[in-house]
């Protein structure tokens, strides 16, 4: 850690003394940072959630989906960097005053290699292969754990390097991959789209000295 990191952790630690118990669990400021890479063992059936303070706006609904790593550990061993653990898809839903959670893993190839192994055997950002790793394609290692895009009737889960997942916006099953065109199976399309006002999706992906634009 450098000076000026130091300086910085330390003003945010003394800053966090000063908040009361509610607003210092809130911001995790002291709290335990391997909750972050602590395993989710399976999906989540939806629940409701508890209001902790205030009320929910009048008029406030829909649902906001998130993605993120949640799935480290196997029995045969642990990913080697946080960016590869299984990626899960999270919908948060707020209706009539009520907000409620649902979350399943993506059904990725990658997933099912290393729950068949009963170890982390694919390769990833900062994990090597391990034994009877069976590699083709930039598919076969995809996590689908970074971010999703709402595309018409289906969510997708998507990663930096490897074709997106398709999943069901309502029960979060993952019907498979999506090719956007045959001839291009199996292209990055990477996980942070741009969005124009009119509804346009702009993207691109990576392949060694190309790029390709979406």
């Amino acid at each position: 850690m450098n000076r000026r990191s130091f300086l910085t952790v330390a003003g945010a630690a003394t800053a966090a003394l000063a908040l009361n118990p509610d607003r210092l669990y809130a911001a995790g400021a002291l709290g335990d940072w391997t909750l972050g890479v602590a395993d989710v063992e399976a999906d989540i059936a939806r629940r409701d959630l508890t209001l902790i303070h205030g009320r929910p706006p009048a008029g406030l609904q829909g649902s906001l989906f998130r993605n993120g790593p949640a799935r480290f550990h196997r029995p045969g061993g642990s990913v080697g960097h946080w960016f590869d653990g299984d990626g899960m898809v999270r919908r948060f839903t707020i209706q009539d005053g009520r907000a409620s959670l649902a979350a399943r893993f993506v059904d990725t190839r990658k997933r099912r290699a290393d729950i068949a192994a009963g170890a982390v055997v694919t390769a990833g950002f900062g994990t090597a292969a391990g034994k009877g790793a069976g590699v083709q394609s930039a598919d076969d290692v995809n996590a689908a754990n970074i971010s999703v895009l709402l595309a018409g009737d289906d969510l997708w889960a998507l990663w930096e390097s490897g074709s997106p997942y398709l999943m069901d916006p309502e029960t979060l099953e993952t019907k498979g991959l999506k090719t956007l065109r045959p001839d291009l199976a199996g292209m990055p399309f990477l996980a942070h789209p741009r969005y124009e006002p009119d509804g346009t999706v702009w993207n691109v992906g990576l392949a060694g000295k190309k790029a390709f634009v979406w």
